[in-house]
């Protein structure tokens, strides 16, 4: 019952979702798409899905992509598809498909960083962690990406920085602190890493972790 429930809401959504998304475009055009293939297509794709039936949910987007090759949806579903699989180059391929249809979409920008991090190719992951934060210059989960992207690269000035630039935007943060105070150590900055937990323990002087940590050095 729950299955059935879940099938037709998502029926619904996807019905409703691509009404109202497919672009607007000249008569003519328009006859050409059959938009209600596509439509039955694409639930059909997320149907396979959501029942970890991959291999059919791939051969269906791929028929959604036949229909309608400028629907940026069913690149993006293939993506996330061949991610899961560890394919990482396949991956890539779709997703730049789908970033090239939609360029500003934050999900396919997202995506495409997350797989070149799991690619290894972590300085173009830096670079499109850097894009992203240009774009959303108060999500804090990029700073801590792009750090750990640089810690990956061996540039640890470089993940020092990405701390300190979230660190200004939202204050003293223990995470932060501890995660600067060893990336400190770990380049000799014996000094910096000091003033990091003092800065740390003057708002918060009853951290017990962090002064063990002060006494340690």
């Amino acid at each position: 019952a729950v299955i059935i429930i879940m099938f037709c809401f998502v029926s619904t959504s996807v019905s409703s979702q691509w009404k109202s998304y497919y672009p607007k475009s000249s008569k003519k055009e328009t006859q050409k798409i059959d938009v209600s293939k596509f439509n039955d297509s694409f639930f059909n794709a997320i149907k396979s899905k959501s029942l970890e039936e991959y291999d059919q949910a791939k051969i269906l987007f791929q028929e959604c992509i036949k229909i309608d090759s400028k629907q940026s949806a069913p690149y993006y579903e293939l993506a996330l598809i061949n991610k899961s699989a560890g394919d990482f180059d396949k991956a890539t391929y779709r997703i730049k498909e789908a970033i090239d249809i939609e360029k500003n979409n934050r999900w396919f920008l997202f995506l495409y960083a997350d797989i070149l991090f799991l690619n290894n190719d972590f300085s173009a992951a830096a670079r499109q962690y850097q894009q992203l934060i240009k774009l959303e210059p108060n999500n804090e989960e990029l700073y801590f990406n792009l750090a750990e992207t640089y810690i990956y690269l061996n540039n640890l000035p470089k993940a020092i920085k990405a701390y300190d630039d979230l660190q200004k935007k939202i204050g003293i943060n223990k995470t932060i602190s501890t995660q600067k105070y060893r990336l400190y150590m770990e380049t000799n900055k014996k000094e910096n890493a000091i003033k990091e937990l003092l800065l740390f323990l003057e708002k918060f002087p009853n951290d017990v972790e962090m002064l063990e940590m002060l006494s340690e050095v």
